[in-house]
């Protein structure tokens, strides 16, 4: 394009471009510390070429694209390392207040002997467990002291109130996690409802002005990963359309283009179990039963095997639910084997030392055994009514000496308990009690370990990333430096050109 006004264009066009470019520039370095901005690239180039006597001459330097720079690759990885960590820190969350609310720690900082025993934490109920028959060897000693009576009627009552508290403890956990999974829906569902809305907006954007929904994608990859931190929908693109996100879970489609084809709540969590003053019951033999993730009516729990709602899901019913199942089986065994040594000869016994069937809670004290009519032996006529047993063989320890040896007892299946049973103690029960409280905590040290490799992970693919897309100051400037000095030299050149124009124009009026 020869001549003053050719040059004067291509300097002009040169100008604006670098004026865009700057402009790019201040928007990366403004959004150097937004987590959610992919740095943007201004890409200058002539749009064609003309012919001239002297050969192909360009048409001039301008702005051809501003582009971004992500990665897809390196974006659906984080994605999918966002559902396994938060996953793993939901499930790590709700297993350390479970074994809170337990109250046996296997923690050798504090207790160096609970690595090696469990029960040994004074405030668990291992702890109790052994006070309990401590208590009972004390009195077999001194069967008619009334303190030591009174002392082994309060150690009974403290282990059944641990027991029971740690399962209230346990089922109020476990309600608060149904309800966070509810929310953890209600979230998910709003999520939905933006990508849809992105989506119909990113897709108008790029029908204007190729690249002009940057801003947009940034702010729907942000929805993306928090969706990823909520569960693990399955993300694709639509083959007949660019910078578009579809979004399913179970095989059923939530989001295509900028549609919903579910509705906009197409998520729910329904629950299973009716909550009784608050709490979950354990109703049966198999304890709490499971609630379930439903997608239009098709229950679509087994889709979700990460993040957060799978991770408080698989702790809610997987873990809490064992545990408490566990100490229901602790319970009755202990109810069961007692009374068995307590009233070897049922209705002509002194009675049951604990509930049959507890009022509240599971496992309780008899409400009718006090100090004084506390058995710690049989009654010398069991058929005369007067006689009680704190009047009648006072000095006979039988039954306590039977209900202290109770601590070295193998129990089974075949045992105290009805052959058959499912689910109940083998073994001793100092040792059950020590394997649920270390099971747990070796479940929790997996949690952890698993939970801290998949932060590393992700810190690494986000450093991957960041490589990428992520904002550069000391790049920034040196770029801002170059456009600056760019401009300056068009600006420079225009006004030697307009110099050259201003004396052709007076030596021609002259």
């Amino acid at each position: 394009m020869p001549g003053l006004f050719g040059n004067l264009t291509l300097a002009a066009k040169a100008l604006q471009a670098h004026q865009v470019a700057i402009e790019v520039t201040g928007r990366n370095i403004a959004n150097v510390n937004n987590p959610e901005y992919a740095r943007q690239r201004v890409l200058m180039g002539d749009r064609f070429s003309v012919a001239t006597a002297n050969g192909p001459e360009g048409s001039g330097v301008e702005v051809l694209e501003v582009q971004q720079l992500r990665d897809a690759l390196l974006d659906r990885q984080v994605i999918n390392q966002i559902s396994d960590k938060e996953g793993l820190l939901a499930q790590q969350t709700a297993l350390s207040n479970a074994e809170l609310a337990l109250g046996d720690r296997v923690d050798a900082a504090s207790t160096p002997t609970s690595v090696t025993d469990a029960s040994s934490s004074a405030l668990g109920i291992g702890g109790a467990l052994d006070d309990l028959f401590n208590s009972f060897d004390t009195l077999s000693a001194s069967p008619t002291e009334v303190p030591v009576r009174e002392a082994a009627i309060q150690s009974a009552q403290i282990l059944a109130d641990r027991i029971n508290t740690a399962d209230s403890r346990l089922s109020s956990l476990q309600s608060d996690l149904e309800l966070q999974l509810k929310s953890d829906v209600d979230k998910a569902n709003a999520l939905l409802v933006d990508i849809a809305r992105l989506n119909a907006e990113i897709r108008q954007a790029d029908s204007r002005q190729s690249g002009g929904a940057a801003d947009l994608v940034d702010r729907r990859q942000s929805k993306l990963e928090a969706l990823a931190g909520l569960g693990n929908f399955v993300l694709s693109a639509p083959f007949d359309a660019r910078n578009q996100v579809d979004v399913s879970l179970g095989g059923q489609l939530l989001v295509t283009y900028g549609l919903t084809p579910k509705g906009p709540n197409p998520l729910s969590y329904q629950n299973a179990t009716p909550l009784v003053n608050g709490t979950f019951p354990l109703t049966s033999a198999t304890g709490f039963v499971q609630g379930a993730f439903m997608l239009s009516g098709i229950n679509v729990t087994s889709s979700l095997n990460s993040g957060a709602m799978a991770g408080r899901y698989s702790a809610m019913t997987g873990g809490i639910s064992t545990l408490r199942n566990q100490l229901k089986t602790f319970s009755d065994q202990i109810s069961t084997a007692v009374n068995s040594k307590y009233s070897p000869n049922g209705t002509s016994g002194p009675g049951a030392f604990f509930a049959a069937t507890p009022t509240s809670g599971l496992l309780q004290v008899s409400a009718t055994l006090t100090s004084a009519n506390l058995a710690t032996g049989p009654l010398s006529d069991p058929t005369n009514p007067a006689l009680t047993p704190a009047t009648s063989n006072a000095g006979d320890n039988t039954f306590i000496k039977n209900i202290a040896a109770l601590r070295r007892a193998i129990f089974s299946t075949a045992g105290i308990i009805a052959p058959g049973t499912p689910d109940k103690l083998t073994g001793k029960l100092g040792d059950y009690i020590r394997s649920v409280v270390s099971s747990l905590g070796q479940t929790l040290k997996s949690v952890n370990t698993r939970a801290e490799e998949s932060t590393v992970i992700d810190t690494a693919i986000r450093a991957q990333r960041d490589a990428v897309s992520g904002v550069s100051l000391d790049e920034e400037t040196t770029n801002l430096m170059r456009y600056q000095r760019a401009y300056q030299a068009n600006a420079k050149v225009i006004s030697v050109i307009d110099t050259m124009l201003e004396s052709l124009i007076n030596s021609m009026v002259r």
